[in-house]
């Protein structure tokens, strides 16, 4: 068929083909569906569609055309499918297309997808289902952590996707699109048609604005959609009021508006362009690229730009180097959607309007007018920040693009109400605050100058230095004279000759390659620099401005390792890994570049063969040569293909590793070097390989022409001598007159083109792994595998050093300011001295058997001391390269040492915590002698660096963190006196016997002090603030939140304290120390590692900064000042508003002049006095009080007085605060001359040592603890509208629990959790926790789930179980010691909160928990008692957490931003208590609680800023719902939850149902909804589901409530739709969106599944509602429990199912046994039924057959409860033991008790056990006469009063004998050690039980355990009748289980633990995790399962053997 054929066969598809019509679907001849496909039609189309539905996607569908193998041969290049998602279902549609060569390419996109997936034939794209614009899921969804994956929305619009297959192809796989093949509609959606069209319709243009827009014919893309395309639009109707359109690609694709959570290359609706015409949005992009002036967009951005750094000064400018953004914390405010910055310069025209692509990208304009772009690490919570200088007229104008600073100060002021303004005063107010901001001065305040280091990862792999280091090629513009190489993440241009460095700075990681243009025909130079780390980044840089023009970002690209230009630079070639990791072999177009910043893929390819070179040929811009691993691979690009071959090695050589390949003319090499044979147009290919050969390949041929051995000393061909060993080649270059060769022994070696010999050669001190060669082949530059950088002059054949630097990480630095040196020491066991000026390396300290871990300079002289990892302290001598000192007593490693200022005095701290002082007066004479050690002083560990410890100025005092890890102590520098101490942790007032036991919410990491002036302690905490402490009193002046993102590694104070300087997140900030103005700080980037030091110069010239790799040096530009006066700025002051905390008054200038005079006298006295040790550290006092609202401080200093944080928004009544203070002036006649001398005054809070009659001050490990009296102050009502609320509260305490279900009440438990615990060494545990059984039915809300995720959680006693029913995989959570009472899982389902219960002095805890990881994020303390509610807010952004009823505390923490604890906004205390507590679904920050007497407050939270406060509002409740009058009870109110239309729904205990208009906060109706009380309730549409304790769920109809919001209704015409039954109260739930599905949890312990679609009910988890009471196992496939509820249950012991269960009503199961797996006596043919006997407390025995499950017997042989059951050897008989003392033989043939035993009466039975063995020793057997049948006759009895007896016994021949009876001595006094009365058998019960047991192997022993003299487990010989061998344990036993082979025992302890004891060895492991008395244990018949309860907790452990 010709071209005009074909073009008129295809005229029928233009210009749109409908599929519907084309292949008639409603005659499904030529298509086909399968499963549940109906036609209905659609009220808002008008007309029919398809509906496609099915819980299976591929078994219902509508395909076309009707059989795979026909095609539908539509070439359409857009394909418009008109659709509609099924709200809470999934969809799945197939493409199938075709391209030019014939490959059939799958096309398929789902909203079940979760990531984009691809292979050569099939593209898996998903699909976000956003919810309708204008909906209350949409506005709820702003701001959410959500990705829309997942189920469809319940609120859907109809969406017309428009599909560019052409473009998909191309992209993706590379190919040419051809034509469509078929088209599979699979369920759930539904369907309208789907056409096929070669232009791009607008579904929102009409055809008149097409005529406005001048668009005469449908041959232009922006034409309108024909009317049976489009969808059906209403008369005065937008078309986005009604649809959705969605185009892939997306025509904004890096819109900021869209959200950050989206999977890459996700098929979305772009938020950006909606609402306009596509014409419109391609005019505006027009627009913006031509941008106005001054402009600058986002700077991610898909195309980038060229962005200019500076103008053009020769080669570089003098302003290149600064490297300047500023970076603001979090912010807790609400986040505002920034899609464009504001004007900020002259010169962003179109070149710098799309800079760069990188979402991390800052952009800074210098002082000439220029921008520099750099990117960090920079989460999504950063904003933005431009600094803008401009020159000329404009100089000094800044513009700065950002939201308000966030770096949280804790400045906190009283509540007050904002009052609503009118817009406009808002514009005109935020503009001019903008003109007035205040921000630190100069901008920027540091440059960069200076980088010493040289390449990257830090490591002596030879790859970490190849092809990161060049020549500049341009030799006209001197470019001989200038080395670019990469340090770490910079890239660095050096003038060799002045030394002068020039920086491109923009890559976040590692530079790993750098390739360089030839500068051929006058092109720009061009640079490419790739970094390691996900998405293969490679910039482009322009070179002479040091300019990004572009960025690559690679998707499939995990990194890229290598790079090479053409040298025209035209094309870029790239080599890294892919996501499989496979070799990725990528080819660009770069010629435009640097004209628009535009840079295509050409080609690529994935290859399993290893690259570690490449090259693009000279004269052939598409064919490339690579080498790696016993390869060379020639590469070409034809067609937009990649193909390539590789080159047959010679057979007869093992090549091993080609280590290098470069290009060279044809023959070049040979014997007599001639040059005229040699075709200049052909080229030759030389590889080098680490065995010492050269090979030679022919380029044009791909064929081998020669193999060369290269040797040390004589080049020759490889036949002429084979036994010399070639050398190890690394690097090869070849110049016109010789070779170039570098290689692992170091030397660099010069060979002439024939190889005769080696005529220049260079060694050095590692192997040498590149090297390149200028363009006049004067200089070989060389880069070594240790870490050097030089090149060798080959005409002066001299060779210079151009950089050294450290192989491994730099540990620590110092600098010696008088000489003008740093000194390093680092993990290359090495420690070098460099010259400040010129980088030169001086000395260089090995240390190859010790690792040096800290350094510290000497303040005069030329001296430092260096601790080492073994303990080591060394003084060196730099001038003589001496050790003057040594001190190797310490063991463990050296974490710091300081010099003091005056140098005196040498400190050094250790692993341990020791701290020693040496005495360094005369260091160069006599050493340095040690004064003193402290062994405990410091906090040990290894998170404590050298930071940890510091020196004050003047010399007299040290600084440290210990001696634990949330104190800080301040000591005497001379002899380490302790001064003062200060715990600055996060907890709460704790109790003095808690110590054991405080909360790790936040630690002091860093000390450092400021200048004399300020006389300021900085500490640096691991919450990221960082505090200001008074040196002398310890008082705490402020607190700086969010100092970093994460924990800040190094800070250091400007001598004049002016400025502060914070390193951390590999970045640098500068602040104001003050941190008084609007933008306080500025920050630097560069670092690509952490940043462990910062220091000033002593001219205050520089600031060096080190990090692990690599030493920054900065010009500092700030303005220094003359010492200030040591007045503290008033909003650094901390103003606290909590009854727990401390506030200080505001003051006046007066007030404040008059303090700094009173301070300054007093600084006299104490300067005079001098430091004097005191006896215990000072307590902080605290100002005389006024009738501002003040509270008395605590003896010691912590962070829960003056952290905001940690504070609720009330103060305590004043008043009562004034009278308190003159009480304890009156009583404390000591402390007369300190009280005077207090004033109330701002700038000054002392320490008072008077102590209040209700507070308590003991001290433990020298740690000063307190316990507080709480404040209470009278009560102010809130019955008004909402409005903040009041200074002063009424803290209601209740003394009874509310009587209501939903309340949490924790179990009674006397236990405590263990005070240590001896746990296994990791990898030699025996246990491992398999799996919980049970779910907690005492919890309330304590379950969780995701129906997006999939992620179920509940809880059992303790710990937290996560299942993911997807999977089915369970995981256990183990991070609390109580109780968990409630959960929360976010929205995204990424974090899990979990609460616990208190316990005695131990507080509530709540811990996130990562459901991807399993690990605890974060750990929260607060609350005293226990909590009953936690709930995420919509956004996540906040949760609540609140107290049971004995605190009523109501708390909101921050959200967990993945860095840092979340910290606590605002606090109160409610007047009642509260059960519920739920958030408002469309407003972020309101909620509303619900509880006793009927209570209902609406709460909104205010963010001011950085302040939060809270509003409440406590509504008035009707009459008519405030009492039950039938039962005559107070009404609670036990849950709520929203409805639409802002409805509030609140159940009560009573059954009732109210509904509450929330913009009026009133109750307009009521209705019963159940019989009893309510305790779970939830909304959706028009339903309200409500369950309870009616023991069921109801669902009702809600059609009608709006409606009925203004009228008197009482809810009679609201009807109840279905209804499902389970077995026990409903007490926690959760549903789907849509109401159909979901899970409730019960107080039996049981979980449901209901299903209202089907009306199911399935149980998933059953468990134990009450305590488990016997454990028993059969032959090896079930297990048995019984419990006080009365159920005997029988579960599968491998997948831990229950199997069957009896219950009894009313009677508790107090034991359960199995029989024997033996045959009859009687019958050996026929095995004995298996049976199951439970006792109960009645006395009486139930007997079950398990085959038949039938109740085989019963019978009562006891009065008292039963203890004990045993079946007999033979199973003929069971012997029963009571609470009594007496013991019944019952016959299992006649359940005839035939005989009673009363030996142990008194005392209960605690166990019986019938030996199975017939081989005991013949003397234990007195009768034998009937012995010969082969069954076991010896039993034991075991009582509570630690008597045994063993006993014959033959029951069938009424055998019964005793022949042993054991005695166990033991103290007559109790554990505690409380007197016991003689004979008293009450006592029994206090004590632990006994328990004994024959040995399983060993038929002469017996096991015991019980109390006794010691804590023990004892073998006990029947025949030597007495103790052989006994096991200590640390803990009484309560229960014990041994092993089949009796190689393990197992007890459980009061203490929570269960121990594993190894009983060869004796010895034991602890495993926590039950959450009171571990009371039952049991070994499987296998022994590898361990079964262990708790009350209702049962857990299985695996056995590791």
């Amino acid at each position: 068929m010709n071209a005009a054929q074909k073009t008129e066969r295809l005229l029928w598809q233009h210009p749109y083909v409908n599929v519907f019509k084309q292949f008639k679907i409603e005659d499904w001849k030529k298509a086909s569906k399968e499963g549940d496909v109906t036609s209905t039609i659609d009220k808002i189309l008008k007309c029919t569609v398809y509906k496609i539905q099915g819980s299976v996607p591929a078994g219902n569908y509508i395909q076309f055309p009707r059989t795979t193998t026909q095609s539908l041969g539509l070439t359409g290049r857009y394909l418009y499918i008109l659709f509609k998602p099924i709200p809470t279902k999934y969809f799945v549609v197939h493409v199938d297309t075709v391209a030019e060569d014939g490959l059939v390419v799958r096309i398929s996109f789902s909203n079940l997808f979760k990531e984009f997936k691809s292979t050569s034939t099939w593209l898996q794209f998903p699909f976000a289902c956003h919810a309708a614009k204008g909906s209350v899921e949409h506005f709820a969804s702003l701001g959410a952590k959500q990705d829309f994956m997942g189920p469809a929305p319940l609120a859907q619009k109809w969406t017309m996707l428009v599909l560019d297959l052409h473009y998909i192809l191309s992209m993706y796989i590379n190919r040419k699109y051809s034509h469509l093949k078929n088209i599979r509609l699979c369920a759930n959606l539904l369907v309208k048609n789907c056409f096929t069209s070669d232009l791009s319709y607008d579904p929102r243009l009409s055809v008149r604005q097409a005529r406005v827009l001048g668009i005469k014919c449908v041959d232009e893309n922006f034409a309108p959609m024909p009317r049976d395309m489009n969808f059906f639009l209403p008369k005065n109707k937008e078309w986005d009021e009604l649809y959705d359109v969605v185009r892939f690609p997306l025509e904004h694709p890096t819109s900021s508006r869209q959200p950050i959570h989206l999977p890459f290359d996700s098929i979305q609706r772009d938020d950006a362009s909606n609402n306009q015409p596509l014409f419109c949005q391609k005019n505006q992009a027009k627009d913006k690229h031509r941008g106005g002036l001054g402009v600058i967009k986002s700077p991610r951005r898909e195309k980038p730009k060229t962005v200019d750094v500076s103008r053009k000064a020769g080669i570089f400018s003098s302003t290149t180097n600064m490297a300047v953004s500023t970076n603001v914390g979090k912010d807790l405010s609400k986040r505002k959607i920034v899609t464009d910055l504001p004007p900020v310069g002259l010169s962003m025209l179109e070149t710098t309007a799309a800079s760069c692509s990188d979402p991390g990208a800052t952009l800074l304009e210098s002082k000439t007018g220029d921008v520099h772009v750099f990117v960090g690490e920079k989460s999504p919570e950063q904003d933005i920040v431009v600094h803008r200088h401009f020159s000329g007229k404009a100089k000094g104008r800044q513009s700065v693009a950002s939201t308000q600073l966030t770096t949280k100060r804790t400045t906190i002021r009283s509540a007050r109400s904002q009052q609503k303004k009118s817009s406009s005063n808002e514009i005109t107010k935020a503009s001019s605050l903008r003109r007035a901001m205040a921000t630190l001065k100069p901008d920027p305040i540091l440059k960069l100058r200076r980088v010493l280091g040289f390449g990257g990862d830090s490591t002596n792999d030879i790859r970490s230095y190849r092809s990161i280091s060049k020549w500049y090629p341009c030799a006209s513009s001197g470019g001989s004279d200038i080395v670019v190489y990469a340090v770490h993440a910079v890239v660095v241009a050096m003038e060799v000759v002045s030394g002068v460095q020039h920086f491109f700075i923009g890559h976040t990681e590692d530079v790993r390659s750098i390739a360089m243009n030839d500068c051929v025909g006058g092109s720009p130079s061009i640079l490419a620099s790739a970094q390691g780390g996900a998405g293969g980044i490679v910039r482009i840089w322009r070179f002479e401005t040091q300019k990004c023009a572009t960025m690559i970002r690679s998707q499939h690209a995990t990194c890229m390792n290598a790079l090479a230009f053409s040298r025209t630079g035209a094309v870029l070639v790239g080599v890294g890994r892919d996501g499989h990791g496979k070799t990725l072999f990528m080819v660009w177009d770069t010629s435009a570049a640097l004209r628009h910043g535009s840079v295509n893929v050409i080609a690529k390819a994935h290859s399993d063969v290893e690259i570690h070179r490449i090259r693009v040929c000279p004269t052939d811009d598409t064919r490339m040569v690579s080498c790696g691993r016993d390869n060379i691979r020639f590469w070409r690009v034809r067609s937009n293909q990649l193909r390539s071959c590789s080159v047959a090695m010679p057979t007869e050589h093992s090549f091993q590793e080609i280590t290098d390949v470069t290009f060279a003319p044809l023959g070049i090499v040979s014997p007599s070097n001639h040059v005229e044979g040699r075709d200049e147009d052909s080229l030759s290919v030389f590889a080098s390989t680490n065995g010492g050969f050269l090979v030679e390949v022919d380029f044009q041929k791909v064929v081998v022409r020669g193999v060369h051995k290269l040797l040390p000393s004589v080049g020759q061909e490889i036949e002429k001598d084979e036994t010399m060993k070639g050398i190890s080649l690394n690097a090869l270059r070849f110049t016109t007159n010789y070779l170039i060769t570098g290689s692992d022994d170091g030397v660099l070696r010069l060979w002439p083109l024939d190889l005769s010999t080696v005529f220049l050669e260079a060694e050095h001190d590692g192997p040498v792994v590149d090297v390149d060669v200028t363009e006049d082949a004067e200089k070989v530059l060389v880069s070594t595998s240790s870490a050097t950088l030089g090149y060798l002059d080959v005409k002066t054949r001299k060779y210079k050093t151009i950089m050294r630097s450290h192989t491994d990480v730099i540990t620590d630095s110092c600098m010696d300011g008088l000489r003008r040196t740093i000194s390093t020491c680092s993990h290359d066991n090495s420690i070098r001295v460099w010259d400040f000026d010129n980088l030169r390396q001086l000395y260089d300290f090995s240390t190859p058997d010790d690792t040096p871990s800290a350094i510290t300079c000497h303040p005069m002289l030329e001296i430092f001391a260096c601790g080492f990892t073994s303990g080591a302290i060394r003084v060196f001598h730099v001038g003589s390269t001496t050790v003057l000192s040594e001190h190797t007593n310490a063991r463990s490693k050296v974490t710091s040492v300081i010099f003091t200022p005056s140098g005196e005095r040498l400190i050094s701290v250790d692993e341990k915590g020791t701290m020693a002082v040496y005495n360094t007066s005369d260091v160069e004479h006599v050493g340095a002698p040690l004064l003193r050690t402290l062994p405990k002083v410091t906090a040990p560990g290894k998170a404590y660096g050298p930071n940890s410890i510091a020196a004050s100025p003047d010399g007299q005092k040290i600084a440290f963190v210990g001696p634990n890890e949330y104190t800080v102590t301040v000591s005497t520098a001379s002899m380490l006196d302790e001064v003062l101490r200060v715990d600055v942790s996060t907890g709460l007032k704790l109790e003095p016997d808690i110590l054991e036991q405080k909360p790790k919410v936040d630690q002091p990491l860093q000390v450092s002090f400021s200048p004399t002036a300020q006389k300021h302690l900085l500490v640096m905490t691991k919450a990221n603030r960082l505090l200001k402490l008074d040196v002398k009193s310890g008082q705490l002046l402020s607190v700086t939140e969010d100092i970093h993102r994460s924990c800040a590694t190094a800070i250091c104070a400007s001598s004049d304290g002016s400025y502060l300087v914070t390193a951390g997140d590999k970045l640098i900030k500068v602040w104001d120390y003050d941190m008084s103005k609007d933008l306080c700080c500025q920050t630097f980037i560069g670092h690509s590692s952490p940043i462990h030091t910062v220091l000033f110069t002593p001219d205050h010239l520089t600031l060096i900064t080190v990090g692990e790799g690599s030493v920054f040096m900065w010009d500092f530009l700030g303005v220094t000042n003359t010492p200030r006066s040591r007045a503290v700025n008033e909003r650094n002051v901390i103003s606290l508003r909590a009854s727990e905390g401390r506030q200080i008054p505001s003051t006046n200038c007066e007030d404040k002049s008059d303090h700094e005079e009173a301070e300054k006298d007093q600084d006299a006295v104490d300067d005079e006095e001098g430091i004097t040790p005191r006896s215990k550290p000072p307590a902080p006092s605290h100002p005389d009080v006024d009738q501002s609202s003040a509270w008395i401080p605590p003896e010691t200093l912590r962070t829960s007085d003056l952290d905001a944080s940690n504070i609720s928004e009330f103060t305590v009544d004043a008043n009562m605060m004034n009278q308190l203070a003159q009480n304890k002036k009156r009583e404390g006649s000591s402390s007369k001359k300190n009280m005077t001398n207090l004033t109330n005054k701002v700038n000054d809070l002392r320490f008072v040592p008077e102590k209040d009659e209700n507070e308590v001050d003991e001290s433990y490990d020298s740690v000063p603890v307190k316990v507080a009296w709480m404040a209470k102050s009278q009560k102010s009502p809130m019955k008004e509208s909402p409005r903040p609320l009041p200074s002063t509260v009424e803290v209601a305490n209740f003394a009874e629990c509310p009587n209501v279900l939903s309340h949490f009440s924790p179990r009674l438990t006397v236990s405590q959790a263990p005070q240590r615990t001896y746990a296994a060494p990791a990898g030699q545990e025996g246990l491992e926790l398999k799996a919980v059984v049970g779910y907690n039915g005492n919890g309330r809300g304590n379950l969780a789930w995701s129906p997006d995720t999939g992620v179920l959680a509940y809880s059992c006693g303790c710990v937290v179980v996560l299942e993911k029913l997807t999977s089915k995989e369970k995981f256990n959570l183990l991070g609390h010691t109580e109780e968990v009472s409630s959960l929360a899982m976010q929205h995204d389902g990424q974090i899990l909160a979990s609460a616990s219960g208190s316990n005695g002095l131990m507080r509530s805890r709540i811990c996130l928990w990562d459901t991807s990881t399993l690990s605890c994020r974060a750990t929260l303390k607060h609350h005293e008692y226990d909590i009953v509610a936690l709930a995420y807010s919509r956004d996540d952004r906040f949760l609540i957490s609140m107290g049971d009823y004995r605190e009523n505390a109501l708390v909101i923490w921050s959200s967990f931003n993945g860095l840092s604890s979340p910290v606590i906004l605002a606090s109160t205390h409610t007047n009642s208590p509260v059960h519920k507590v739920v958030w408002d679904p469309a407003t972020p920050n309101e909620f509303v609680s619900v509880g006793a007497d009927a209570s209902v407050s609406f709460w909104m939270l205010d963010e001011h800023g950085t302040e939060t406060t809270l509003n409440v509002h406590e509504a008035d409740i009707p009459d008519a719902i405030k009492t039950d009058e039938t039962n005559e009870r107070l009404v609670h109110f036990t849950s709520a939850c929203f409805g639409e239309d802002h409805i509030l729904y609140v159940a009560s205990n009573t059954g009732f149902v109210s509904a509450w208009d929330t913009s009026t906060n009133s109750c307009f109706l009521h209705w019963r909804a159940d019989s009893a009380e309510i305790c779970y309730m939830k909304s959706r549409g028009n339903r309200l589901l409500v369950a309870g304790a009616s023991r069921g769920a109801k669902m009702w109809g809600l059609a009608g409530v709006g409606e009925v919001r203004y009228a008197s209704e009482t809810g009679e015409n609201l009807l109840m739709d279905d209804e499902l039954n389970v077995n026990a109260e409903v007490i926690s739930g959760a549903f789907d969106d849509s109401l159909d599905v979901g899970i409730v949890g019960t107080t039996a312990g049981t979980l449901w599944y209901l299903d209202w679609s089907e009306h199911s009910t399935v149980k998933m988890v059953t468990g134990h509602k009450d305590k488990i009471t016997g454990i028993a196992f059969d032959e090896g496939n079930y297990f048995a429990t019984s419990s006080e509820e009365g159920t005997v249950r029988l579960w599968h012991l491998h997948s831990l199912e229950l199997a069957v269960q009896f219950q009894v009503i009313d009677h508790a199961c107090t034991s359960v046994t199995f029989s024997h797996p033996c045959k009859s006596a009687l019958s050996t043919s026929m095995t004995q039924p298996k049976m199951l006997s439970a006792g109960y407390k009645d006395g009486t025995v139930r007997v079950f057959d398990v085959d038949k499950l039938v109740l085989k017997l019963k019978f009562q042989p006891h009065t008292a409860s039963v203890t004990a059951l045993e079946f007999a050897a033979s199973n003929e008989t069971l012997l029963s033991g009571a609470k009594d003392g007496t013991v019944a033989a019952t016959s299992m043939a006649t359940g005839v008790t035939m005989r009673v035993l009363k030996d142990h009466r008194g005392a209960p039975i605690n166990n019986i056990a019938c030996s199975l063995r017939n081989d005991h020793p013949a003397a234990l057997t007195m009768h034998t006469s009937a012995s010969n049948d082969g069954c076991a006759r010896l039993c034991l009895l075991c009582g509570g009063d630690r008597r045994v007896s063993v006993w014959d016994t033959e029951w069938k021949h009424d055998v019964c004998n005793m022949i042993d009876w054991l005695t166990f001595p033991a103290p007559c006094f109790a554990p505690d050690g409380s007197q016991l009365p003689k004979n008293h058998r009450k006592s029994i019960s206090h004590l632990p039980p006994s328990v004994c047991y024959f040995h399983p192997t060993n038929p002469d022993m017996l096991i015991y355990c019980g109390y006794g003299m010691t804590k023990s487990l004892q073998h006990y010989s029947l025949t030597n009748r007495k103790v052989v061998k006994s096991i200590p344990l640390p803990n009484w036993a309560q229960c014990m289980a041994v092993s089949t082979d009796g190689t393990l025992l197992a007890s459980g302890t009061g203490t929570r633990l269960l121990e594993l004891v190894d009983a060869n060895h004796g010895t034991f492991q602890d495993y926590s995790g039950h959450s009171g008395v571990v009371e039952k244990v049991g070994f499987s018949p296998d022994g590898r399962l361990l079964l262990s309860s708790s009350g209702p907790e049962l857990f299985v452990w695996k056995v590791k053997h």
